[in-house]
């Protein structure tokens, strides 16, 4: 269920995990799909040397698309994820697999769960659709112990029509939305279903918080970024470690 919480009043920092840069393999009842990993790129750094040293366009649809999923990928790892873009033939659509490790209460242990996410870089607004396509691959590749969670990011908010079709499906699904990264790929929007707020622990929730945006004189608050929270508090993933510290 999806709900507004509180405005937090204290911070809770994570430790984030290492980088991997694994070969994730899906299986289908019929056959496995191996999900390869770029040789030519691997982060939003080297994407944008490759595409200047090959001469590709910012206009070319696989330049948007890869640099959104690339932008997804750097800004979820932010939240706890660790994920590697993917691709290759039956790959079922998706763009990023990984593992969550969401945040907990100090005192107890941060579950790991398997995350396949599907990126749309699209100016037209995403429909359920795409969450059809997405409950498909989880249908085929879940077991009933470890359900993986799916993920759509978009560059627009949820729709109504999304947004109800989430709540009402029986896997776990997410949207995320963010901005591209000429707009600073922050997250503007997280929810997720009840199925994975089961995994994820009814403690963890997600609020909005302002930012100033860097060389803003004036000091007004003028963007409004997603965070998540546990027990109503902002969770700031760091490395050095997991500890409370006065808002």
């Amino acid at each position: 269920m999806l709900r507004l919480l509180k405005p937090p009043k204290r911070l809770i920092q994570c430790r984030l995990p290492p980088p991997t840069r694994r070969l994730f393999t899906i299986s289908s009842r019929s056959s496995n799909s191996n999900l390869q990993i770029s040789q030519q790129h691997n982060d939003v750094e080297s994407f944008l040397r490759y595409a200047e040293d090959v001469g590709l366009s910012p206009e070319k649809t696989v330049y948007v698309g890869t640099l959104f999923e690339y932008t997804v990928l750097r800004t979820l790892s932010r939240m706890g994820m660790n994920l590697v873009r993917v691709g290759g033939r039956d790959d079922r659509g998706l763009d990023i697999c990984g593992t969550w490790s969401p945040p907990t209460s100090p005192s107890l242990p941060r579950p790991k769960l398997q995350v396949y996410v599907q990126c749309k870089a699209e100016r037209a607004r995403t429909g359920p659709k795409y969450l059809r396509e997405l409950e498909g691959t989880l249908g085929i590749s879940s077991t009933p112990d470890t359900p993986p969670i799916g993920i759509l990011a978009a560059t627009r908010p949820c729709t109504p029509g999304l947004r109800k079709h989430m709540l009402l499906s029986r896997m776990p699904l997410a949207y995320c939305c963010i901005a591209p990264y000429d707009q600073g790929g922050y997250v503007r929007q997280f929810l997720w279903n009840g199925e994975v707020g089961k995994l994820i622990g009814r403690g963890v929730g997600a609020t909005t918080r302002y930012i100033r945006e860097d060389g803003n004189r004036d000091g007004e608050e003028i963007r409004m970024e997603a965070v998540l929270t546990v027990d109503g508090q902002i969770v700031d993933f760091v490395d050095d470690g997991q500890k409370m510290i006065p808002g």
